[in-house]
């Protein structure tokens, strides 16, 4: 499998002129005849159509704070290969990810990820949300995931047990599929969140608050007008 990083530039970052909104993302990349995919603060936001596409499309506001290009072959175009980026890529220092045991068999519930924005007060709108009902979500036993698919020929990518769930969590004591619930943090600080657990009768259990520090770069810039020139100096003031 094809999944290349190198020698891909980013040539810019602007705002969508779209009624919805969103980022144009332009790129130029050497890898003639590969696809191509963008990651958004490690996560797979877009892929590109054909192999001569040099440029993503994404809604949202405010813009992810980190974005990767990786060439890929046409069949992986539509896969999620964030596993293969380098750590500090895949798992950016602003973005908390929740990692989840699911709930017993039968249960229809919805997660909800809050947060205080680092303000210190608890936003009532949930950072992110997973809607389930848990008599879908696959387990497995020893040794029943797909076989090969992580990197370097190992057996660990949908073999809970073995790397990246709950061992003996599910039924029976077979492995569980941990849950997984994303949030960006954009705002610089200590971040208080909130898993929350909502019954269909719309009761709810709460976590354990936990506390995350949050150091994101600067956002790109939506828009920049011209204020002012300098003839003496040479020197064009722009505003942001």
């Amino acid at each position: 499998m094809t999944f290349l990083l190198s020698d891909i530039t980013i040539r810019s970052v602007a705002a969508s002129s779209g009624p919805d909104g969103g980022w144009e993302i332009v790129f130029t990349s050497p890898h003639d005849g590969l696809h191509h995919q963008l990651y958004a603060d490690g996560e797979l936001a877009d892929f590109t159509e054909t192999p001569t596409q040099r440029h993503f499309r994404i809604e949202g506001s405010p813009a992810p704070r980190q974005f990767v290009i990786g060439a890929v072959d046409a069949e992986h175009r539509l896969a999620n290969l964030s596993a293969l980026l380098p750590a500090e890529l895949r798992c950016p220092a602003w973005v908390y990810h929740a990692r989840i045991v699911p709930p017993p068999p039968g249960t229809a519930c919805r997660l909800e990820l809050l947060g205080d924005h680092a303000t210190g007060q608890m936003d009532p709108l949930p950072l992110a949300t997973l809607t389930l009902e848990t008599d879908s979500l696959p387990r497995w036993g020893f040794g029943r995931g797909r076989f090969g698919q992580e990197a370097m020929g190992h057996d660990l990518v949908d073999a809970p047990g073995l790397g990246g769930g709950a061992f003996g969590a599910g039924m029976l004591g077979a492995d569980a599929e941990l849950l997984s619930l994303t949030a960006a943090l954009p705002e610089e600080g200590t971040h208080q969140l909130l898993l929350r657990t909502v019954a269909g009768d719309g009761s709810f259990a709460d976590g354990q608050l936990m506390h995350v520090e949050s150091h994101p770069p600067p956002q790109p810039l939506a828009s920049i007008t011209a204020v002012s020139y300098d003839d003496g100096k040479l020197t064009l003031a722009l505003s942001a």
